[in-house]
């Protein structure tokens, strides 16, 4: 089953394009050394980089190796009766780290990584990822504008409302208006009369009035 891992991939720069078997035949001496890089270290695991695997396979204990000859005096690794390339098998060195065979046992190969780095194994065997990716950064909002606070109004105490003006005393008001106005008007008739009579008596001629007081 493909997994993530961390992955330090020291040949993958400017690498030239790699064969699917490139070291999977090799010289004796290179398969002996990689037979015993095996036994000390059983657990391994395939991944093929060039063939555009994304991620190794699921770990495996390795039960038995063996190098075998092939062919015009090359030979040959095989696990638990498979051959393998070393290109393309990674062994167990330290907890959680799997180094590439074909470097360790000194075989030249390109294009795949130098280990590869497992966190841990889930009770079901499947690999979990290695390195998280960190958490995406958090841009801080700028702060809401404030806007002034207007000026408060301060309340004007008017004090409590004038009560209303009863009805009677409307109605008492009005009648002594009305018995004013009549007392002014009939002192000013009675001025009017007078001036009146004043004026007619200041009129009679001065011997109607000796005679009037002359004794008879």
């Amino acid at each position: 089953m493909p997994v993530a891992v961390a992955v330090c991939a020291g040949a993958l720069a400017a690498a030239p394009a790699a064969r699917a078997d490139q070291c999977a035949w090799v010289e004796p001496e290179v398969a002996a050394r990689a037979r015993h890089i095996v036994a000390r270290n059983p657990n391994w695991l395939p991944w093929c980089e060039p063939c555009g695997e994304p991620a190794p396979g699921t770990p495996r204990r390795a039960q038995s190796v063996v190098e075998r000859p092939v062919d015009h005096g090359d030979w040959q690794l095989f696990v638990d009766d498979e051959p393998v390339d070393l290109a393309y098998t990674f062994v167990e060195v330290a907890p959680g780290r799997f180094d590439n065979l074909a470097r360790l046992a000194g075989c030249a190969a390109f294009g795949v990584s130098e280990h590869v780095r497992v966190d841990r194994v889930t009770p079901t065997g499947v690999l979990l990822a290695g390195s998280p990716a960190p958490p995406p950064a958090v841009v801080e909002a700028d702060p809401p504008a404030v806007c002034p606070a207007a000026a408060a109004s301060v309340p004007v105490d008017r004090g409590p409302p004038a009560p209303p003006v009863p009805a009677w005393l409307m109605a008492l008001a009005w009648t002594g208006a009305l018995v004013l106005g009549g007392a002014v008007g009939a002192l000013a008739g009675a001025l009017a009369v007078l001036h009146t009579r004043r004026c007619r008596c200041n009129a009679i001629p001065r011997a109607i009035a000796v005679s009037r007081r002359a004794p008879r």
